[in-house]
């Protein structure tokens, strides 16, 4: 009995080291979010759907702002419309996420009339069968809550071998940027836009209505964030068939979120009237060299943001 035990101790010590090797190699090639719950506390954040995820780069931002327009470094923690839209899950990944300490960070809110939607006829919110909802850690490296819950093939495949095909189309950047890698033509890109824009016709039409109780919630993220430092709220751009769709869909979209940014002080900069100047991979998110590009012109808007 006492071999036996033994053994069993071994054998379970063997395989929980097998298991933390493989999780020190999860990187940016793991998933499009397993980054954004490893590290540390953040003082400066990006936060938003998927448009911010991949169209704002925090190198780019603190390149040109200089370090001292943020306190630590900047961090993109936007993930999808259907992972963090303004609500409960959201507000409480990112209340875990930030440093409780910090009190001169700086945070850029990207917001769309999806992210502040809501299923029509429901009172579930869509994200709460999403890893944000569920999880509890965001810090420390690795992040064994996230690997255990969210990856889908064995750990061995984290240490490079070849148990599951890899997705090399997108690489996850330890500031949070989520990078794209795909074809740019232009027969491709426009049937890509044409899904996408087929995909919002039909939210629009049978899925999302605007939603009160996440304007509630993007008015209780923004009150978090004044505590830790200054905010500017941001819509980004998209090209002219989605603008139009949304247009549509949420009449004075933008005029609303002036209102939103005013009532707290705060000030709200839409880049879609300057969406011409900018590329897209499906006409919802900028490629990546458009990321850089608008990446530079927020940061020249907010050299007049007054520092923290």
């Amino acid at each position: 009995m006492r071999t036996f035990l033994l053994k069993t101790m071994i054998a379970a010590v063997v395989v929980v080291a097998l298991h933390l090797v493989a999780a020190l190699h999860a990187d940016g090639w793991t998933d499009a979010f397993y980054l954004r719950f490893t590290g540390i506390p953040q003082r400066s954040l990006i936060v938003g759907t998927s448009r911010a995820a991949q169209g704002l780069k925090p190198d780019v931002l603190e390149d040109l702002l200089g370090p001292s327009a943020f306190t630590g470094h900047p961090f993109n923690f936007a993930f999808t419309v259907d992972h963090s839209p303004y609500g409960e899950a959201y507000l409480h990944a990112i209340k875990a996420k930030l440093d409780p300490d910090s009190r001169n960070g700086s945070f850029i809110v990207a917001v769309d009339p999806w992210s502040l939607s809501q299923e029509k006829g429901s009172s579930r919110m869509r994200e709460t069968d999403f890893p944000l909802a569920g999880q509890h850690t965001f810090t420390g490296t690795p992040n064994f809550e996230y690997l255990l819950r969210n990856h889908p093939a064995g750990w061995g495949s984290l240490i490079g071998g070849p148990l599951y095909a890899m997705d090399t189309t997108r690489f996850l950047h330890s500031d949070g940027w989520l990078e794209i890698r795909i074809p740019m033509d232009s027969t491709t890109v426009r049937k890509r836009l044409q899904r996408k824009v087929k995909d919002y016709i039909d939210k629009a039409r049978n899925e999302n209505t605007p939603s009160t109780e996440r304007l509630q919630f993007l008015d209780r993220t923004l009150n978090l964030l004044q505590e830790h430092g200054r905010v500017v709220m941001v819509r980004i751009p998209i090209c002219d068939e989605l603008a139009d769709l949304e247009e549509v869909y949420w009449p004075g979209f933008s005029a609303q979120m002036e209102v939103v940014a005013r009532s707290h002080g705060l000030p709200y900069l839409d880049f879609m009237p300057e969406r011409g100047r900018f590329t897209y991979t499906d006409g919802n998110h900028l490629d990546s060299v458009s990321a850089r590009a608008f990446s530079m012109l927020v940061a020249s808007r907010l050299r007049a943001w007054p520092l923290p």
